[in-house]
């Protein structure tokens, strides 16, 4: 089954790739690649544990607008790994990338004994994981259709929101790191979901956040996409993220079509889900795809790394 969906959708993508190419051909302020220049097409997706608009967890619908894109990099958001029965206790990161075929990177932000409960801890219907599960686990994913030759998953400080330690602020994981092999140039990729809320404490934490990001992004990074669900749209009054705008470049501030608004369907009215990238790599096209496969809606953007 590897690959299925990504095959059945390769006019889509034809399609979507054909378009991309006119929009770079037209002048988009980045410029035309040059021979030397790769292409890559990112997405970052906050997927709410594959439960769609109607109520229904699929992660084969997820996985087909995936595929339907053409992204060669996804940052995936709210992936559940034998979590609980909300989402049939499966292993959500490895189906997609089976589906897909894609190589996966997953970084969990909680993470318990196969035995634990994270939705009914000690209480009576606890449900165990299934058979051969090392983990239940919540959090970050990464999909590449290149190679990945390293990964690891950061701390950073959050409220803690399940187990023993809920309602505790402290660093735990949550910040996946990887780097991918773009036909022979390595790019680095994080995956990202920052603390929601509008509490003054929840913006508290966000800038904690981004200082911690920061520090291991770097001050002067270069072939670095930084995508996710960073909980705060820069209309808004917080100014948690714009520390962040210091270092990394928003890709729809360079080249966005549309409003870019991502949360929270059926009618959206903030853009929290971001493509960033180091000044170096240049941006092309950014878009926000139609889907009711979440509560969100997937961001692409088509990227010109420079070798």
């Amino acid at each position: 089954m590897n690959g299925v969906l990504r095959r059945l959708a390769l006019a889509a993508v034809v399609g979507l790739t054909s378009a991309s190419a006119l929009l770079a051909s037209a002048g988009a302020q980045d410029g035309a690649p040059s021979s030397k220049d790769v292409s890559l097409r990112v997405m970052s997706y906050n997927i709410q544990h594959a439960r769609g608009v109607d109520g229904d967890v699929s992660v084969h619908r997820v996985a087909h607008r995936i595929a339907e894109s053409g992204a060669d990099v996804v940052a995936l958001q709210e992936v559940d790994v034998h979590w609980s029965t909300r989402s049939d206790l499966r292993d959500q990161a490895s189906e997609l990338a089976d589906l897909l075929g894609m190589h996966m990177y997953f970084a969990p932000i909680y993470s318990f004994e196969p035995g634990y409960d994270p939705e009914n801890p000690g209480g009576e219907g606890s449900v165990p994981a299934p058979p051969g599960a090392e983990q239940r686990a919540f959090g970050l994913a990464v999909l590449s259709t290149y190679p990945i030759v390293s990964a690891t998953n950061h701390e950073l400080t959050r409220s803690v929101g399940r187990g023993p330690d809920r309602g505790e602020v402290k660093p735990i994981p949550g910040f996946a790191d990887v780097t991918v092999n773009v036909r022979g140039t390595r790019v680095r990729v994080f995956s990202s979901h920052l603390q929601s809320g509008d509490s003054e404490q929840a913006a508290a934490i966000r800038t904690a956040q981004v200082a911690e990001m920061l520090e291991i992004v770097g001050e002067d990074p270069i072939r670095t996409i930084l995508m996710g669900d960073l909980n705060d749209d820069r209309s808004w009054v917080y100014g948690t993220l714009d520390p962040l705008f210091d270092v990394l470049d928003d890709g729809w501030e360079r080249a966005g079509h549309g409003d870019g608004r991502t949360a929270y369907l059926p009618e959206p009215d903030r853009r929290i889900d971001y493509v960033l990238t180091s000044p170096d790599i240049g941006v092309t096209s950014v878009e926000v795809l139609l889907s009711d496969a979440s509560d969100h809606l997937p961001v692409v953007a088509d990227l010109v790394v420079r070798r």
